[in-house]
């Protein structure tokens, strides 16, 4: 989740950030191997699209895996790999 996680709480830290996505997807490239991809889970219940759009700004092709409505909330795995 994007936001300040709380002082001194180092599990709040493990999940929020207020640069979580940038970070994570300006690093992605470092651990995939060659031709290789990430398959990310992500919510509604989150910032899910943030997350799209820091993947597209580092060059990132992503395809929807699959998806599914559990109600409250809809989780869709995407496929995330390294554009051509």
């Amino acid at each position: 989740f994007r936001g300040q996680p709380k002082p001194g709480d180092l599990f709040d830290l493990s999940w929020r950030s207020t640069d979580v996505f940038e970070r994570f997807a300006a690093s992605l490239k470092d651990v995939l191997k060659p031709g290789g991809r990430a398959l990310i889970l992500l919510s509604t219940d989150g910032s899910g699209k943030e997350m799209l759009v820091a993947f597209k700004e580092h060059n990132f092709r992503i395809e929807s895996f699959a998806s599914r409505n559990l109600g409250n909330e809809i989780m869709t795995i995407y496929s995330v790999s390294a554009a051509s």
